[in-house]
């Protein structure tokens, strides 16, 4: 277990040895190793990830912690003293502390019924959700409207596959042999579809 003699852990606002020991596998730094420096920029970065967990306002969270903001920015982008991790953690509890306020609004006896409906598209999508699997039917009159002018004009332009629908001589494509079963039996060229052009070959 790593030794913390040279410094204070709760300077750091680390609460126990074990949450020390945990920090230090998860974000690859050493506490005992911390320069003054370090341990300043730590308390800084504590202050601006609790600030970013409660409003995920980089400039306001910059100004709780008394830096600049191209200093937060600065720490993202060299990863320093393992920020990145801990931002996604302070990002975490900013949806988590949104989703608990909604939760417990949607609870009341006046909630608005839109609340609800979000809440129920966003955590069960396959029964709720507007654009999964639920069809919007709003513009299936429109839709149809245009696919039937796209036909006609098709059709009239004697389009062959829209003509033999039309004339009742339409033939769908035959299965590919890769889709059968089981699998040819000598290595004979392949047989001619009778098919051509719609019309039986005799």
């Amino acid at each position: 277990m790593t030794s913390h003699k040279d410094y204070q852990l709760d300077q750091l606002g680390i609460t126990s040895q074990y949450e020390a020991d945990e920090l230090e596998r998860d974000l690859n730094v050493r506490f005992d190793l911390f320069a003054y420096n370090d341990r300043e920029v730590w308390v800084q970065q504590n202050a601006y990830l609790d600030a970013y967990a409660r409003n995920r306002a980089v400039s306001d969270s910059a100004d709780v912690a008394g830096v600049p903001v191209s200093i937060a920015q600065n720490w993202e982008y060299h990863n320093t003293l393992g920020f990145n991790r801990r931002l996604e953690i302070a990002d975490l509890r900013f949806s988590d502390g949104l989703q608990v306020l909604a939760l417990e609004r949607v609870r009341e006896p006046n909630a608005p019924a839109a609340l609800l409906i979000e809440l129920l598209r966003a955590h069960i999508p396959e029964k709720f959700s507007s654009n999964g699997h639920v069809c919007d039917t709003s513009k299936a009159d429109e839709q149809r409207f245009f696919y039937s002018q796209d036909a006609k004009r098709e059709l009239e332009a004697g389009h062959p596959g829209l003509s033999a629908i039309a004339d009742g001589t339409y033939q769908p494509p035959s299965r590919s042999r890769s889709h059968d079963a089981s699998p040819p039996s000598a290595p004979n060229p392949p047989t001619p579809s009778p098919v051509v052009g719609g019309k039986l070959l005799t």
